[in-house]
This record gives C-alpha cells, sequence and structure tokens, in this order.
C-alpha cells in the first residue's frame, strides 16, 4: 500500500471502526486505542459481557458508540448483524483481542481509500490487513477493510470470509499490520475455543462438503483432542486434493486452487503422526514442486528427513544441508497465506547442523532466530549449547 500522495476530497471517505467483544476488559482499551485516530467513528457491539469491558469502554471512550446484542453461535451471522449499525461508506472490522502495530495517519488512509473508490468506483472493494499472532513474525492476511455494499456479507459459522456476489470485486492487499493475543492459551481456555471452532467447522463442511475452505481450517490440534478421527480427517483432505479419491497421491491427479497450499500441509502432518513417513515425504517434495516459495513445505521436508536420520550416513545429511541452503539462497520470497517465515527453515537447519556435528554454525544460526514461538522447538539445542558453555567455564 502506497500513502506517498494526497487527496482533495479525502475528507468524503468516512471510516468505521467496528468491534464485536465479549469479556476483553484486558484488551478492548488497547484495540480501540490503536485504530482510534485512524477512524471517524467507532462502534462496539458487545455481545454479552459479564466482566468490566463495557465499564471500561465507557470511561475511556465516552464518544464511542456501544451497543449490546444477544450472542448466536454462528460467527458469520454475528458479523453481517454488526454491520447493520454501520453509517459510514468505509469499514474496519477489528477483533476485540487485536491490535494495530504500525503507525497510519489518518489523511493518508483516507486519501488512500479515497483513490481506491474513484479507480475502482464500479467495484465491491476489499482492502486486506496483515493478522499475525503474539510473538510471532509469521502473518495471515484478513479481509477486513472494506467499502459497504448489499452485495457484501460474512459466511460460515466460524473463520467467517467476506465474500461479495458483485460481478466484480477488487481485492487490495495493505500493510496494515495488527497483532492477535486471542491465540494465548487463557484466550483459548476461557472461550473454549477449540472445542467450539471445530463443531462449527463441521457444521461448515456438512453444510458445504466440495468447499476446501473449511477443511484448510480443520487443525491437527483436533485430532489431538479427539474433536475429529484421524480417519475421517484423511477422508476429507483426499476429497479436495485429489482429483480421483481412488487413485494415489501424485502431480497428474492434484486439484490446484486457492487452499491447495493449506490442504497438502496438513496432509503431510497428518501422515506424519500416523508414522507414514514415506507418504509424507511425498507430499512434501510436491508441495515443494507446486509452491517454491512457501516454507512450510520446506520444513515439512527437513523434519521428515530428520525423522529417518538413523537410516542415513552423515555424508547423506551434509548433502542435504547443502541443498537446503542452496534452496535457501533462492528463496526471495515466502507465501503470506501459508505463515511461512525464515525462521521455519532456519529451526530445523540448526537441528540438522548438531546431527552432523556442525556445532559453530547451529550455534549462531539459532543465536539469529529471534521468534519465541519456535523456543520450544528448540529447548534440546539451547540447553545442549548451556551445557557446553558451562562445561568450559
Amino acid at each position: 500500500m502506497n500513502y506517498n500522495y494526497h487527496c482533495k476530497d479525502s475528507a468524503l471517505v468516512k471510516i468505521t471502526g467496528l468491534i464485536m467483544v465479549k469479556d476483553q476488559e484486558k484488551n478492548i482499551i488497547n484495540s480501540i486505542k490503536s485504530i482510534y485516530n485512524q477512524c471517524d467513528h467507532i462502534v462496539v457491539i458487545d455481545t454479552g459481557s459479564t466482566d468490566n469491558t463495557i465499564k471500561v469502554i465507557k470511561s475511556h471512550f465516552p464518544d464511542v458508540e456501544l451497543y449490546s446484542v444477544s450472542w448466536v453461535e454462528n460467527y458469520g451471522y454475528m458479523r453481517n448483524l454488526c454491520l447493520k449499525y454501520v453509517s459510514n461508506s468505509w469499514v474496519w472490522i477489528v477483533d476485540a483481542d487485536e491490535q494495530l502495530v504500525n503507525k497510519i495517519k489518518n489523511q493518508e488512509l483516507h486519501a488512500f481509500l479515497k483513490q481506491l473508490e474513484m479507480k475502482y468506483f464500479d467495484s465491491d472493494i476489499i482492502c486486506t490487513t496483515k493478522v499475525r499472532n503474539i510473538g510471532q513474525k509469521a502473518f495471515t492476511r484478513k479481509r477486513n477493510l472494506f467499502k459497504l455494499s448489499n452485495k457484501l456479507k460474512y459466511h460460515g459459522f466460524v473463520h467467517e470470509e467476506l465474500i461479495s456476489t458483485h460481478s466484480k470485486v477488487k481485492i487490495i492487499d495493505t500493510n496494515i499490520e495488527l497483532v492477535n493475543k486471542g491465540v494465548e492459551l487463557s484466550e483459548i481456555l476461557k472461550f473454549n475455543k477449540r472445542e467450539r471452532y471445530c463443531k462449527l467447522l463441521l457444521k461448515n463442511i456438512d453444510a458445504e462438503p466440495t468447499n476446501p475452505r473449511w477443511i484448510a481450517m480443520i487443525s491437527p490440534d483436533y485430532i489431538e483432542d479427539n474433536l475429529i478421527s484421524p480417519n475421517k480427517y484423511k477422508i476429507l483432505l483426499k476429497s479436495v486434493i485429489l482429483k480421483d479419491s481412488n487413485k494415489p497421491l501424485q502431480l497428474s491427479n492434484i486439484r490446484k486452487g486457492k487452499y491447495l497450499h493449506s490442504l497438502l500441509s496438513r496432509y503431510a502432518l497428518l501422515m506424519m503422526g500416523n508414522g507414514n513417513l514415506a507418504e509424507a515425504l511425498k507430499i512434501a517434495k510436491i508441495g515443494m514442486k507446486l509452491f517454491p516459495y512457501n516454507a512450510n513445505f520446506l520444513t515439512l521436508y527437513m523434519t521428515v528427513i530428520m525423522a529417518k536420520t538413523q537410516l542415513m550416513n552423515k555424508e547423506l545429511l551434509v548433502t542435504v544441508i547443502d541443498s537446503l541452503n542452496k534452496y535457501k539462497e533462492k528463496m526471495s520470497i515466502v507465501d503470506e497465506q501459508s505463515q511461512g517465515t525464515e525462521n521455519l527453515i532456519d529451526g530445523k537447519m540448526v537441528k540438522l547442523l548438531v546431527k552432523t556435528e556442525n556445532y559453530k554454525e547451529a550455534k549462531a544460526l539459532l543465536l539469529s532466530i529471534d521468534d519465541p514461538s519456535y523456543n520450544e522447538d528448540l529447548k534440546p539445542e539451547r540447553e545442549l549449547f548451556y551445557k557446553v558453555c558451562e562445561a568450559k567455564s
């Protein structure tokens, strides 16, 4: 997104910040505050808070419009209900556990949206923003800043998606970035997110069994929590990945589509969990061919290789490291929707370097990884280097 211009008519664009909230007394103030200066108007819809959420909103932001509605266990329906409280031309939907992290000037944002209106006057206009989980660098894109239209609506019981029935739709990717605190364990447990989300996803799948979006959203955690069986998960994945579910996995039998990278990643993880390393390796290789800049498939490949290292000699491991280094050099971009980052690759590289006794190189690479989400996976390697330092002192 380019903000380096001015528009005399930018004042004609009006932005409403729209927040749906329940029991977020600790996060709601920062959420509102982060977008307060960018919006002309802020509307908060409370869906049944029992803590001090409403009280803190009224005390900190008396000019915010606050409404209360009853919760219905259907996120798409609730989003559409909230839109009825918006009258301005543009709406920016921010969750109560999300917070804007980059500085954006009010005038520049308004000018940018006005320019989009003039350029795509005959289309529905949707802007995406980057949303990353707290403590992580990786992000996904969310359709949450858009010009109101009677042809736009949210769809889905959970992981709802903004869709348009307009014949012309323009989707603009921006550099606006939000951090999501809703993935913290305390938040997951407070709202029983895993079980609720899984049940709602299964409702999505029952309603639209051929929609790959819903199957791509199923997390492997749901299997661990016995919310869905591995066999059912496998059947669902094969039904949307393969052209013919009765034929083997190969490039000629792959359905190409928007969610293929996520579906293949899920399938590879499922095969690894079942101990079918040969099939997981096959999927990873196919993924690397189809999505050469997607860090997830390279990471999956490395993970499988490491699981099979007892069958490999040191020379072969060194060859693998060499190949991966060359692959990484060519990887100029990373698929944003995959949430892949170079730290994914580097984390696995550290483990391989330790196995080949390249401790100096492994330690240097380990110290360069600053994403805390990888700390647990690399805990054995950190402890190893800590013990080495202790022994030398």
